[in-house]
This record gives C-alpha cells, sequence and structure tokens, in this order.
C-alpha cells in the first residue's frame, strides 16, 4: 500500500472516530487530546478556497446570446466568484460560495455549522430568462402589466392592412423574466441515531412572456404579465436504529399571482376588448413517511408513502367583458379546485447468491379530483356565445410493478433482465384504462483490461381496453382520432456502447442508441415515431501535461402522422393528409489543454460546431404541400490562458466566440402586417456574432494543515 492510499485511509478512519465520539456526552474539557495528533494527517486549519474578480467586455447586444447568462448587452460587466471555507479548531466552520456575483446570474451559498452537530445556511438565486428572437415590435403599451392598452390615435380595422396608423406605433419591446430565489435551512443532529432538518424557499417571478389574444378570426401577439411569488417549505426527521432507519416529512407549496388576467384592447373593429385568466394562486401539502430496513437472506426493503392535497380556489372571472353579452350569472364564484394525492413505493433488494441480485418494485399513484361540477356557458374569445358545456373532472390512478435480476457470470462480465408493467386508469377521458408491459434486458462485458462493451435493449407493447371519444365534448373529435398518450403502441429500443483504453494515455468510447414507435392502430393522429442517437469520445493524454479531446454525435427523430379535413364533414371525415416531421442534429468539439505550460502557464482551447435542420412534409390528396426547413448552425470558440504569479495568486485571460445563424421560416420576413388577420411582433429569428473578453485575478487561501504546525513545531 503506498503512502498517499495509506494517508487518505487513516484520514477517514480517524474523521470517522471522532464523528463517533463527538455524540457521546462527554464536555470536551474532560477529554484528553493531547495524544491523538497526527503529523500526516492533512486536516485542513484556517481559511481555505479561492477568490475570483474578472472584468468581461461584450462586443455586440444580443437576446439569445444572453438569454440566461446576463451578457445580453454590450458593454463592460464586473463580476466575482468565491469559494471559501474556514475550519477551527473546535469543529467549528462555514462555507461560502458565490458565483457570477456582479452579473444577473448570481448565486450565494453560506452556511456554517459544527461538523457533526449542526448546520444552517442562507441561499440567494437569481435567473433571467429573455424572449430569443430578436426585435420585437408592439403597438401596445403598459407591457409587463394586466392592463394592455393600443397606442394613442389608434385607428381600428378590419385587417392588418387598414391600420394606417401601424407604423407609427410600433415600438421595440423588451421581453424577459427574472427570478429570484431566497432560501434558508437548519440541521440539527441530536445524536448518531436522530436528526432534523428544515428547508425554505421564497421564489419571486416577475417580468413577461410571449402570448396571444384571439376574437375568432383576428389575434394579436401579446406580451402576458409575470408577477408570481411561492413559498416552499421542506421538514423533515431521520431515525435510524439497528439494521433499519425512518424518516417523517411535510413538504408545503404555495403559489400567488398578482393578476388574475389579462385584458388587451382590440386593434381590429368588433369587440372592444378581450380578457384572458393567468395562472390561478393554489397550494399543495404533502405529508410523507419512508424507511428501509435490514431483513434475513441479504433483503433490504425501501418503502415510502406520501398523502397531499392540492387546492385552488381564485375567483373566476366573468364569462365575457363584452358588454353586448354579459348578461348571465356565473353559477358559482370560484372552482373549489381540489385534488387528493396519494403515493406508495415499496422497493425490495436480495442478494441469495454471492453473484445473484434480485429487485422487486412496486408504485401506486393516485390523483383523486374532487372538484366542483358545473354548467357554464361559453362565449367564445369574447365574441361568439356557444351552448352550454360542463366542466370534466379528470382524475387518474397509475400502478407499476416489476421485477429484475442482475449476475456476475465471471470477471467483468454481468448480465441484467427484468420485467415491468404499468396500468393506467382514467376518468373522463377517451379510454378508461391502458397497460403497458415492457421486457428489457442489458450486458456488460470486459472483453480485456482496456475493452469493454455492453447492449441494452427493451421491448413494450401498450393497450387501451376501448377508445370512444369523450360524449360531453362538444364539438365532438374525429372518431378515427387516437391521441397518441392514449393509443395503443408497440416501442422498441436498443443502445449499443463500447469503452476502449486504446493505450495509456488514449481513450475512445462510443454509444448507439435507437427506439421506434408504431402506433399501428391509429387512422388519424400520430402514426410513427422514431429517434437515434450516436456519439464517438476521443482523449488523448499527448504528454504528461498536455491532453486534449474530440467528439462527434447525431440526434435525429423522426415522425409520421395522418390528419383529416373537410369542409362538409370536418369532424368525421377519412385520413386524407399526411405528414412527415424530421429533426436532425449534429455537433462536433475538440479541445487542448496545457497544464504548468513553461511551469506557470496553463493554457485551454475549446471548439463547438452544431448544426440543426428541421423539416416537415405534407402531402394533402396526392399533392406536395411542404413547410420550408429549418436551419440553425452554431460556431464556438473558448481560449482561456492562466499564469501563476506565485503559489497563492494567478492572473487569467479568455476569449469566447460564439456565431449563430437561423432560418426560421415561421418568423423571417413575418412583418407585423404580412399577416391580415394576425398582428405579429414582426421579430426575426436569432442571428449573432458575438466576442466576449475577459482579464481576471484569482487568489488562493491554503490553509495550515496538520503537517503544517507538525513541521513548524519541530524544524
Amino acid at each position: 500500500m503506498n503512502t498517499a492510499t495509506s494517508r487518505r485511509l487513516l484520514t477517514i478512519s480517524l474523521v470517522t472516530m471522532a464523528a463517533a465520539v463527538s455524540a457521546l456526552p462527554v464536555a470536551a474539557a474532560d477529554v484528553d487530546t493531547s495524544r491523538w495528533s497526527c503529523s500526516q494527517c492533512p486536516f485542513a486549519k484556517g481559511l481555505v478556497g479561492n477568490t475570483e474578480a474578472e472584468a468581461l467586455s461584450v462586443s455586440d447586444e444580443s437576446s439569445k446570446y444572453g438569454q440566461y447568462n446576463g451578457l445580453d448587452e454590450d458593454g463592460g460587466y464586473g463580476n466575482a466568484n468565491v469559494d471559501l471555507r474556514y475550519y477551527g479548531d473546535s469543529g467549528y466552520g462555514y462555507d461560502i460560495q458565490g458565483r457570477d456575483l456582479g452579473l444577473d446570474t448570481r448565486w450565494i451559498d453560506i452556511e456554517a455549522g459544527h461538523q457533526g452537530r449542526w448546520s444552517v445556511g442562507l441561499s440567494y438565486d437569481e435567473l433571467p430568462a429573455r424572449y430569443g428572437y430578436e426585435d420585437p415590435k408592439t403597438i401596445y403599451r403598459g407591457n409587463e402589466s394586466a392592463n394592455l392598452r393600443l397606442a394613442d390615435g389608434w385607428v381600428r380595422g378590419g385587417s392588418t392592412q387598414d391600420f394606417p396608423a401601424l407604423d407609427a406605433s410600433l415600438r421595440g419591446v423588451d421581453i424577459k423574466t427574472t427570478r429570484e430565489t431566497l432560501g434558508a435551512r437548519a440541521e440539527f443532529i441530536q445524536s448518531p441515531r436522530l436528526r432534523y432538518a428544515v428547508d425554505y424557499a421564497y421564489e419571486q417571478k416577475d417580468g413577461g412572456t410571449v402570448t396571444w389574444g384571439s376574437f375568432l378570426a383576428n389575434s394579436a401577439e401579446l406580451v402576458r404579465p409575470v408577477d408570481y411569488d411561492t413559498h416552499e417549505v421542506d421538514a423533515t426527521v431521520h431515525y435510524g436504529g439497528d439494521g433499519w432507519q425512518a424518516s417523517a416529512g411535510y413538504y408545503g407549496s404555495y403559489f400567488n399571482s398578482s393578476d388574475l388576467g389579462l385584458v388587451w384592447e382590440n386593434a381590429f373593429t368588433g369587440a372592444d376588448r378581450g380578457q384572458m385568466a393567468l395562472a390561478p394562486d393554489n397550494k399543495f401539502n404533502q405529508f410523507n413517511l419512508a424507511g428501509s430496513f435490514q431483513l434475513p437472506f441479504n433483503t433490504t426493503a425501501s418503502l415510502r408513502a406520501a398523502m397531499g392535497k392540492m387546492e385552488q380556489d381564485d375567483a373566476f372571472l366573468p364569462y365575457t367583458i363584452n358588454p353586448a353579452l354579459a348578461g348571465t350569472a356565473l353559477p358559482r364564484g370560484d372552482l373549489d379546485g381540489e385534488v387528493d394525492t396519494t403515493q406508495y413505493n415499496v422497493d425490495i433488494v436480495s442478494r441469495p447468491l454471492p453473484k445473484l441480485r434480485v429487485v422487486a418494485k412496486y408504485r401506486y399513484d393516485d390523483r383523486d379530483n374532487d372538484s366542483s361540477r358545473e354548467s357554464y356557458d361559453i362565449v367564445q374569445a369574447d365574441v361568439a356565445p356557444r351552448p352550454a358545456q360542463t366542466n370534466l373532472i379528470y382524475d387518474f390512478e397509475r400502478t407499476k410493478w416489476g421485477a429484475s435480476a442482475d449476475y456476475r457470470f465471471g470477471r467483468g462480465t454481468r448480465g441484467w433482465i427484468g420485467w415491468d408493467r404499468e396500468k393506467e386508469e382514467f376518468s373522463e377521458q377517451s379510454v378508461d384504462e391502458t397497460e403497458e408491459d415492457t421486457i428489457w434486458g442489458k450486458i456488460r462485458a470486459r472483453a480485456s483490461d482496456s475493452f469493454s462493451l455492453g447492449a441494452k435493449m427493451a421491448f413494450s407493447d401498450r393497450d387501451h381496453n376501448n377508445y370512444q371519444d369523450i360524449a360531453a365534448l362538444q364539438p365532438p373529435n374525429n372518431p378515427l382520432l387516437r391521441k397518441y398518450n392514449l393509443a395503443n403502441r408497440d416501442r422498441d429500443a436498443v443502445e449499443v456502447f463500447f469503452d476502449w483504453q486504446v493505450t495509456d494515455r488514449s481513450g475512445l468510447s462510443a454509444r448507439f442508441e435507437q427506439a421506434d414507435d408504431d402506433y399501428d392502430n391509429s387512422d388519424v393522429g400520430l402514426v410513427s415515431a422514431d429517434y437515434e442517437n450516436f456519439t464517438v469520445d476521443l482523449n488523448v493524454q499527448l504528454r504528461e501535461r498536455i491532453s486534449t479531446y474530440a467528439f462527434v454525435a447525431q440526434d435525429r427523430y423522426k415522425s409520421r402522422q395522418r390528419g383529416a379535413q373537410s369542409a362538409s364533414s370536418p369532424n368525421t371525415a377519412p385520413p386524407n393528409w399526411q405528414a412527415k416531421n424530421r429533426d436532425t442534429t449534429q455537433s462536433a468539439g475538440a479541445g487542448l489543454y496545457f497544464d504548468e505550460f513553461f511551469d506557470r502557464w496553463d493554457v485551454r482551447l475549446d471548439y463547438v460546431y452544431s448544426d440543426s435542420e428541421g423539416a416537415t412534409d405534407i402531402t394533402n390528396q396526392g399533392q406536395n404541400d411542404s413547410f420550408p426547413d429549418f436551419n440553425s448552425t452554431l460556431h464556438s470558440t473558448n481560449l482561456e490562458v492562466g499564469y501563476a504569479l506565485n503559489d497563492r495568486m494567478r492572473l487569467r485571460g479568455g476569449w469566447r466566440y460564439e456565431k449563430l445563424d437561423t432560418d426560421d421560416w415561421s418568423v423571417d420576413g413575418v412583418n407585423p402586417d404580412t399577416m391580415l388577420q394576425v398582428l405579429t411582433f414582426g421579430e426575426n429569428s436569432p442571428d449573432y456574432d458575438v466576442n466576449v473578453f475577459m482579464i481576471g485575478f484569482d487568489y488562493l487561501f491554503r490553509a495550515r494543515t496538520n503537517e503544517d504546525i507538525w513541521r513548524a513545531q519541530n524544524p
């Protein structure tokens, strides 16, 4: 056994011993620790970690490039990162971690405590999300509010070509949301057997997202306000005994929205205003019990049970705000929504033979909807009265059970085989029940010390009892339609992979996956869906401190669906058109890393290329009416250079270049007035060419170890 391994084992042993001793009811002052000193144990004391300060410069503004990273505007940015830990002599310590502290993606976490006894923590997380398309424009004022007004001087018309004030009224609109989360947590270890933990999180989300407002044939693209806050509480008690452990917990979620609905003025002739509901306030409370038990014959059983209740009682909006149609009163003021949830999980793992392991599992999930049921009038798009309908009460019951076994045949070779069955029961759906059986097998073999390969196959069959459309739906669906999540389906999946350590300094791995879904009994709806993926990775250690890597990958998804449309009988027509969808993404990348280059330098260079293509081919009664292709190409280059001033300080610089080219026929060239009855934002698909330059300074805090102290005392 080498020296490093001996030190690690000794360290682990002492840490375990210290944790056990700390739980004994003995005062620290009564314990003589003078002879516990270990000169070879690398226990850190004091402050350890590093801080980073950096300045960044972004060459161009791009909402897509900065969609989630906070670098959406051109110009300079200041940033800082921190990762610090303090270890005291008596077991007390704290941990401070922070990332992107100068950006809109900032995150910080502070934790303090006494090892093996208690800990408390605070965290803050901020995440922006921008609208990914470029240069959206709108005629509406008051964006991100619950009341959208037309521009002053707006003149309504029957189509977008009849808006004389359109060009003068258009204004750029910044569409984004910001999510801020404040968290607090605490853990108390009363004894080695008993501990308590509680977590709390408060999340606030503000801004706006994209939605559509419609008045039957006329519609407009709108900014939907987002002003939410959510409170989450998670509390748990854990207790462990000899051969068993158990826990009890509570989880609560309380969601509040500042706005009940969005009101917008109609840009077209007709109704003056429209209204749509926004996310309602709701709450969820759940209690759970869990445990695991060691049974005879090398068997372990794990159990979990949870019962909860979802509730929603926000006030209803009126049927319409159109004065000409607002005569009917609602049958009740709110939904009085209530869904009871029940979950059970049971897992049994047994090892009857040294080389054989057997697993049995059971899952039960029930959603019991006890919400109110009433007959409601329908006013479609605030302009068109429809016959009254009764709201449907959807609930379901899902049961899943299965068994598997794995056996180690020899050195480096193991095989798995398993069977799963999932049964779902529904209310007020097109089917009452579905059942799906899955048989799968997997093998992994090590042909030599440097080469291993494996394969996995799975076969699934899903059947429903009797497909019948919901009678209460008006207008009814086509009786030939089969919803893909309920229809009969055969699924075949295969995965093949290998890992090859070509030399002591190079390795090659590859993986191929394929899954085929067939909906043979679906005359109208999704007929088939196929997925393929392959990846190849190469890693090479050129020299002791020089390494490189390269990879290639491809994802391909294909689907085929049949539809039916007839002017005379739109809901009963036989299939008369077909759509074939194909999405392909190809990517490749390579990198080179120099560690301690010329003693003080380190250099890292990465390049990634990605190309995506989407195509939809439509055959309508023998004629090809295909949509244009969607294309997106990304080039990304990242260079990082570091120079160590000494063993604590480091300078670094970097350059990142990203170029994205996108062709999206659904938005490119579509101006706000391109479509006669549709008023759009006139946005463009994202294209950017962005350079980001960085210069930074790092400082390393190095705590003293027991070895340092011993050497100082024994020169």
